[in-house]
């Protein structure tokens, strides 16, 4: 009897792998790329017990299936060069709170605690009224701030020690959401580097998958027209790095996820530990920036983890790899 489930299992995994491989073909096969790890984790568990089972054959599926799931992920593994260029390090944090959040003032105390480690720039997504009510000391220690508070999900915060040289809030054209983009002042060289936040639409259902796809095609556009300095995209995209349109963004704007290089760790939900959550909150970088590092959480009381990312910004782009 157990033997006939896990042959059920892999088989039913094969054909969730199939749908992962078509998803840009539908919105509800999409949802399929999402679950790339967990996929990959029961088909290379299944195949663990069918080899006690001394099933060959069965095991050796089941290690195929996995070998599938993971194989159009594996660019995520490559990491950007660095070297031989001026550049200047920054830290951004990002945080979406929930807008029902009770408890954001504990993502407060966090960036308050130690002064040295503070965040140069912090972004707040769903910043309701609420929230922004537990966001006010912030206000006393960040000399350049914006805030659009909306009573649903789609507000946002940001928090600044580098000056704000021109800001824009523009509705997306669904007109059901809204893109924030705004130039930042480098202190060390006077450059202005561009920040473009977006909370892209949740993909649940028939019509909301293809809206979500053209908000993250539009914005592809908007980062690709920045070609004037460093450029930083962020925010709660709603899509894991392993779906195409994902990929999409990448190749239609020319950045680099700050997943690049590193063990995707999840940010939502945040009921389960990081380690085993999705990663659908982005910061992707133009080619004058490298990651250097991405740390994740907590959640300070939100469904999202914090995403803390620590970033070297050059002078011109880099060298190809």
């Amino acid at each position: 009897m157990l033997l006939r489930l896990l042959q059920a299992a892999v088989l039913a995994l094969a054909v969730a792998t199939l749908g992962r491989l078509a998803a840009p073909l539908h919105p509800l096969l999409d949802l399929f790329s999402h679950l790339t790890l967990y996929l990959a984790a029961a088909a290379v568990g299944c195949a663990g017990l069918l080899v006690l089972a001394r099933r060959w054959a069965w095991a050796a599926i089941a290690l195929g299936v996995a070998a599938a799931v993971l194989l159009p992920s594996h660019r995520l593994l490559h990491v950007p060069p660095v070297d031989g260029l001026r550049f200047e390090d920054l830290t951004v944090m990002q945080f979406n709170a929930r807008y029902g959040n009770r408890q954001a003032g504990d993502f407060v105390v966090a960036v308050l605690r130690d002064p040295a480690a503070r965040p140069q720039v912090i972004v707040v997504e769903e910043a309701s009224p609420l929230v922004l009510s537990q966001l006010l000391p912030l206000y006393a220690i960040y000399p350049y701030k914006l805030a659009r508070a909306e009573f649903g999900p789609y507000g946002v915060a940001l928090f600044s020690q580098l000056p704000i040289h021109a800001d824009e809030s523009r509705r997306m054209p669904n007109n059901r959401n809204h893109y924030l983009r705004l130039r930042l002042r480098l202190p060390q060289t006077g450059a202005d580097l561009t920040l473009i936040e977006v909370h892209a639409v949740s993909p649940l259902g028939l019509q909301a998958g293809p809206r979500r796809n053209a908000e993250l095609a539009f914005v592809a556009g908007l980062a690709a027209q920045a070609t004037d300095g460093p450029t930083i995209l962020i925010g709660d995209l709603n899509v894991t790095p392993y779906s195409p349109h994902f990929r999409a963004l990448e190749q239609r704007s020319g950045f680099a996820s700050n997943l690049r290089g590193r063990w995707p760790v999840g940010t939502w939900p945040s009921w389960l530990p990081a380690w085993a959550a999705i990663p659908i909150d982005h910061l992707l970088v133009s080619p004058q920036i490298q990651v250097l590092d991405r740390r994740v959480g907590p959640s300070f009381g939100s469904d999202h983890y914090a995403v803390t990312t620590r970033l070297r910004v050059f002078d011109q782009p880099a060298p190809a790899p």
